[in-house]
């Protein structure tokens, strides 16, 4: 239940209202009408928990970049690239200067369309004096395209078992009415962007197994890619530096939340259990409500000692999504072409 209105504007990191379930600081309260927020969901989590200031204004370059490296484990060389470079690409200069989270809304800078829960920024002509007019994207969440994400069957096809649960669960590829496999990295071998009858009732029988505990659904790189194509169907095309931008802000996720095969978040060092994605209840939450889960906010607030993600992890990742996409493209121009001989 989200608090009654009030202000953020003297409350720094501090709210009355925040709630985790847990006494902290940092405990979660959506943006009230006066907060400044961004099309970033990583960011406008952080401003929600209070990691940086609640309002959302004049935050400090070194505020941002502190908070990235605690919030999402970043390593302090990437977190200082990626708010160093982010604030010049939108025009924001003088890195001495807070900044208005609003201002990275402005549309074609690090903003992009095709986003995975935001509308696309609406056109505008140059004003009276032919002045082109900065465009600023919507910062509103599209519940509908949440909705449309986290009700796609294929998320459901392959759970990881419940490291807290007895049961043997081994992950389905059950063949759909097509004929084509769902893989075990949740990807349909078809290059399909819709989901078939089989699919519906597969989705059924695991979200259900789910409620009971017996497996955790995750959305991997592969599951990814098919949105990133699906989104890029619907809105158009973009940029190749903004798909660039699209594919990292959910690589860096996928990196951090990523479970491995006990259902655990990944060691400090390495580990020799790998990676499946990462749960979509968390991602549902973070991107549907701009709060971080409360697993992960447990390990944070614990200060427990968590594997950091650089930015050749992130560069990795952000390739398999991409090689993954184009694999998609291609076979569904194959299957087209083929329909219409």
């Amino acid at each position: 239940m989200a608090p009654e209105a009030h202000s953020h504007a003297s409350a720094a990191t501090a709210c009355p209202f925040a709630h985790s379930g847990k006494p902290s600081p940092h405990g979660w309260c959506p943006a009230q009408a006066t907060d400044s927020r961004s099309p970033c969901p990583a960011i406008n989590s952080m401003a929600n928990h209070g990691y940086i200031s609640r309002d959302g204004r004049s935050i400090s370059t070194w505020q941002l970049i502190r908070a990235l490296k605690r919030v999402y484990a970043l390593t302090w060389p990437f977190a200082t690239f990626l708010v160093v470079v982010g604030l010049i690409i939108i025009g924001h200069y003088n890195l001495f200067r807070g900044v208005d989270l609003i201002e990275l809304a402005r549309h074609g800078r690090v903003e992009h369309n095709a986003s995975l829960v935001h509308d696309d920024a609406l056109t505008e002509a140059a004003d009276a004096d032919g002045e082109k007019k900065i465009i600023m994207a919507p910062t509103n969440v599209n519940q509908d395209l949440v909705e449309q994400m986290f009700s796609d069957p294929l998320l459901y096809a392959n759970c990881t078992p419940s490291f807290d649960n007895d049961h043997d669960v081994t992950p389905s590829s059950e063949p759909s009415s097509a004929g084509s496999d769902t893989t075990l990295d949740g990807a349909s071998s078809s290059g399909s962007l819709t989901a078939s009858v089989a699919d519906e009732d597969m989705f059924a029988r695991k979200q259900a197994e789910f409620e009971t505990d017996l497996c955790i659904p995750t959305m991997d790189f592969a599951d990814l890619a098919r949105h990133r194509v699906r989104r890029q169907a619907e809105c158009g095309p973009t940029g190749k530096i903004h798909q660039e931008i699209a594919r990292g802000e959910m690589a860096i996720i996928l990196n951090a939340w990523g479970v491995d095969r006990l259902g655990k978040l990944p060691l400090p060092t390495p580990s020799t259990r790998p990676k499946l994605g990462a749960p979509v209840s968390w991602l549902r939450e973070w991107l549907g409500s701009e709060r971080l889960p409360e697993e992960w906010f447990d390990s944070l607030e614990s200060g427990a000692e968590r594997r950091v993600t650089g930015l050749m992890d992130t560069v990795k990742m952000s390739k398999s999504i991409k090689l993954r996409a184009e694999q998609i493209v291609a076979d569904a121009a194959a299957a087209a072409n083929k329909e219409s001989k």
